[in-house]
């Protein structure tokens, strides 16, 4: 009897086994997914925010703000819609030749560096940065908090 016992025994913990092992690997599977997901959604919130309220949105718009002011004072000054287009065209022309100069460091840059990690687009550091501020303060504000109350800082 005890050898019929231990035989189901041992098929019931193999099979067990095999229970915990799927559920392993459905667990990694349902956390990498998240993972993904969540890297996911952090970049497209880090586009969002940095093309509609980031500093470059306020860049874009205090730059045209100056644009239309100085088309207005060349107005003002005399010169003639075609030279103020003029104008125009050889500032275009200036800021096009840069960015081609700046995408060509850039390219030359990522054909010598074999590491992606290090040609991430400074906004996105700077929004790291400001993550890992924000974690600091909120733990220094907890602090203060459980400080100034002892009940709380027993329970935490």
């Amino acid at each position: 009897m005890s050898h019929l016992r231990t035989r189901c025994y041992n098929v019931k913990s193999v099979d067990m086994r095999k229970v915990t092992v799927i559920r392993h690997v459905m667990s990694r599977e349902l956390r990498r997914a998240f993972n993904n997901w969540r890297k996911k959604t952090d970049c497209v919130l880090t586009v969002e925010d940095v093309n509609e309220c980031g500093p470059v949105v306020e860049e874009v718009l205090d730059a045209r703000l100056m644009i239309k002011n100085c088309m207005d004072f060349l107005k003002n000054e005399g010169y003639t819609e075609k030279q103020i287009g003029q104008f125009e065209e050889l500032a275009e022309q200036r800021n096009l030749d840069k960015l081609r100069r700046a995408v060509g460091h850039w390219r030359a840059h990522v054909n010598r560096v074999p590491d992606d990690h290090q040609i991430l687009p400074i906004v996105i550091n700077r929004w790291k940065q400001f993550t890992q501020m924000r974690k600091i303060i909120n733990h220094w504000l907890d602090f203060i908090t459980t400080k100034k109350e002892p009940l709380k800082a027993n329970l935490k």
